[in-house]
């Protein structure tokens, strides 16, 4: 099954476009979160991973704290 095309009936590109298009309105049909999970997979080689919403962040052997949300 082929993707959908999209085809803009007016070529020129008006001020409010931008912001459409920074949050996946008008013809980007994806989120800025699913961009950057694009952008993520192909830095990690392929690998995809899910988003996580976390609390606060502690170095691995200290246990510091070093991010508190």
């Amino acid at each position: 099954k082929m993707a959908p095309v999209f085809h803009n009936p007016d070529p020129s590109w008006y001020a409010g476009d931008t912001a459409n298009m920074s949050i996946g309105q008008g013809d980007v049909q994806c989120t800025p979160l699913q961009m950057a999970g694009v952008v993520a997979a192909i830095a990690n080689g392929g690998t995809v991973y899910a988003p996580r919403v976390v609390a606060d962040a502690r170095d691995s052997i200290t246990q510091k704290l070093l991010y508190k949300a």
